[in-house]
């Protein structure tokens, strides 16, 4: 689709797509100028305050009214922009689900000013009431008051105040003979700067004061930070809830009214971290105006 635009794409070892000038803007030129190649128009600087029916759609926005036959709603999330596009729909009759951000850091109880900026590869563990609810391999970045990177993003979508965030700093490796016999020449705190950032060797150590080995050892392969709550939708990459799947057909048409097309994010539909969400806002405005030009073509 994008290679038809113009846009020269290169894949990463898992097979993710990206622009090959690494820049996101990039996308966005190409599109705009495939549509003013088109001859299409795109009004900025206007925002949308009411839609109602009247002989089709009549779009008001803050500096003019608009009428068509057919109306496609792609007005994105909450994590975007503060957008109305949910009132909008309910005011259509859609139901909206509850919104919270999504994709987004995680805030602890712990203060880990000390580790802020750490980035570390590991397992980490979603436990609510000690059972386990998520469990992923990737990256964590400590923050100040919290938790970031893939992981705690992707945990972020099913995580709650009062949960627990677990990390297996070492989740390939057998790591207790090593670190027994380093510990025996170098002593624990030696041993630990060998394998860990300092700072994070020091956390290690400071929540295991009597320097037991067998203490250590568990500490490292169950590192537990508890889960105060999430960031806002400032920080969020994405919206979880939006409006109900159960109301749109599969070609994204409304089951309340079939001229109204809704897409992207602004449906309740959520993926973790890797593209997945681009994805399907991409697709989901491809299907609808593949949908819109079929029924175009058997009217003419």
């Amino acid at each position: 689709f994008f290679q038809r635009f113009g846009l020269l794409l290169r894949s990463d070892e898992a097979g993710r797509l990206y622009p090959y000038s690494d820049y996101a803007n990039t996308v966005v030129d190409v599109l705009l100028h495939s549509i003013k190649n088109l001859g299409l128009e795109v009004l900025c600087d206007q925002r949308v305050k009411k839609v109602r029916k009247n002989n089709g759609f009549e779009v008001s926005t803050d500096v003019s009214t608009f009428q068509s036959d057919i109306l496609v709603f792609s007005t994105g999330s909450l994590a975007q922009e503060r957008t109305n596009g949910y009132e909008i729909l309910r005011d259509l009759g859609h139901t909206v689900t509850d919104l919270e951000p999504g994709l987004v850091p995680l805030k602890t109880k712990e203060n880990l000013s000390s580790l802020k900026g750490i980035k570390v590869k590991c397992r980490a563990r979603l436990l609510s009431r000690g059972k386990v609810m998520m469990e992923e391999d990737g990256e964590i970045l400590f923050k100040e008051r919290g938790l970031s990177g893939i992981l705690s993003m992707n945990l972020s979508r099913r995580a709650q105040a009062g949960d627990v965030v677990s990390l297996d700093l070492f989740p390939q490796t057998d790591i207790l003979p090593f670190l027994k016999n380093a510990s025996e020449e170098k002593g624990p705190e030696e041993a630990l700067l060998g394998m860990l950032p300092k700072m994070l060797a020091f956390e290690v150590l400071r929540r295991n004061p009597d320097r037991d080995m067998n203490g250590i050892h568990a500490t490292l392969k169950d590192l537990r930070f508890h889960v105060e709550g999430k960031y806002g939708f400032d920080a969020a990459q994405i919206t979880l809830g939006g409006v109900a799947i159960e109301e749109i057909n599969p070609d994204f048409s409304s089951k309340k009214d079939g001229d109204l097309y809704v897409v992207g994010e602004v449906l309740d539909v959520d993926g973790e971290c890797g593209g997945f969400n681009l994805h399907f806002a991409w697709m989901s405005g491809i299907l609808a105006a593949d949908a819109i030009s079929e029924r175009f073509e058997k009217n003419l």
